[in-house]
């Protein structure tokens, strides 16, 4: 069974969080309004992909 919007957009932005921390210095939180911005994101993209 494949995933998901939600799940792969989930997946997405975690995989953009470490990529992130592994970029940023060390301390540099992400806001909880950020990363829900950025499943929200995902999330209509990948909706939008379904629908075509």
């Amino acid at each position: 069974m494949g995933k998901s919007d939600k799940e792969l957009a989930v997946e997405l932005v975690i995989a953009q969080i470490q990529a992130t921390s592994v970029i940023k210095h060390a301390g540099h939180v992400l806001k909880s309004e950020t990363v829900t911005n950025l499943i929200t994101t995902y999330y209509n993209a990948l909706h939008s992909l379904d629908d075509n």
